[in-house]
């Protein structure tokens, strides 16, 4: 069965996060997933030029208006990378943009693991709401956006999701199973 019928309105780039949460892998290792999951969601999305532009305007305005004045309402249509850049700039002023990226980011991830609750109950990986809910609090915990709000507001081409360290196989070795 392909990905995208199982987890139904995840986006392409996050199907390695929607096996990995099926699976209840560690919340560490798909909070990794989830850090590669939103880069490449970035890069495929064509208004990132547009989400710079429009961190930086509202930052400085401080208006949440602001960010018609610098994308198009096709780009806002487009990107939830925007919709949701709107939606934190209406929380509040903020004087950093990049503050007000990791914002948006965070919020997109969550919106995106909303969307894996239902499969969860449904295929019993869980056994209750609450326990997917705390799962995915765990995992959305492990995520560090800072790195790819910086990229975004700097104007970086290629976005990257940032690199973690992996343990050896010697310290790995023993270490029990389960």
């Amino acid at each position: 069965m392909p990905d995208g019928d199982k987890f139904p309105g995840l986006h392409r780039s996050w199907w390695a996060v929607g096996r990995a949460v099926h699976g209840k892998q560690d919340p560490a290792m798909v909070g990794s997933c989830i850090e590669k999951a939103l880069a490449r969601h970035l890069r495929s999305d064509p208004s990132l030029p547009a989400l710079a532009r429009a961190a930086a305007t509202v930052a400085r305005s401080g208006d949440p208006s602001s960010v018609r004045d610098v994308v198009s309402r096709e780009d806002l249509q487009r990107s939830p990378f925007l919709r949701r850049l709107g939606a934190a700039s209406s929380c509040g002023p903020s004087s950093d943009g990049c503050e007000l990226v990791e914002q948006t980011l965070t919020r997109v991830a969550q919106v995106q693991l909303e969307t894996l609750r239902p499969v969860l109950l449904r295929d019993d990986v869980f056994p209750t709401a609450a326990s997917a809910g705390g799962y995915l609090r765990d995992c959305l915990a492990g995520v560090d956006v800072d790195s790819l709000a910086r990229q975004i507001v700097d104007g970086s081409p290629t976005i990257r999701a940032p690199r973690r360290a992996r343990r050896g196989t010697a310290e790995m070795l023993h270490e029990p199973l389960a």
